[in-house]
């Protein structure tokens, strides 16, 4: 049920916004009554990071995305992982237009301590992710030396989040 849960109040999210999307709305879109909401996540707040949680997950995690990046040894293959990851995002997170974990942060963000930590930790978790990939790649001479991985890789994610 809380796969349910989280599955319907992500489309609801990025239909609606989270503020405009009630728990009552969310547990009629996925079959689920509160007793069952109120036994897994403590209130509205600690179901916004759950569902941070959520989206970070099928966008890396989940998706085996991760695992794909890590066996990426050339530039050329970063780059069709890159498109590959792009439009398999697109598919999954319809109608969403650029980087689903930012338009949920867009309106998160700040709301309180442990939504603002899971948003920290979810851009940390990619931005690690690719920070070690380029990082590979330079080693591997498929990078030039001078290359600074990790503002390469902010880079990258400033990017999907404003072009995905």
């Amino acid at each position: 049920m809380r796969r349910q849960i989280l599955a319907r109040a992500t489309e609801m999210v990025f239909d609606r916004g989270f503020h405009n999307s009630s728990v009552d709305e969310i547990l009629t879109a996925a079959g689920a009554g509160k007793g069952q909401f109120y036994r897994l996540f403590q209130n509205k707040d600690a179901f916004s990071v759950e569902l941070i949680r959520w989206i970070a997950g099928a966008l890396l995690a989940e998706s085996g995305e991760l695992r794909r990046l890590q066996r990426v040894s050339t530039r050329r293959e970063f780059l069709h992982w890159w498109e590959v990851f792009i439009r398999r995002n697109r598919r999954v997170f319809q109608p969403v237009r650029g980087c689903a974990l930012g338009v949920v942060a867009s309106e998160l963000a700040q709301t309180d301590q442990a939504t603002d930590a899971a948003l920290a930790a979810a851009f940390a978790a990619w931005e690690t992710a690719l920070t070690r990939t380029l990082e590979r790649l330079k080693l591997m001479g498929k990078l030039d030396p001078g290359t600074d991985a990790g503002e390469l890789a902010k880079l990258w994610l400033a990017t999907y989040q404003g072009a995905a």
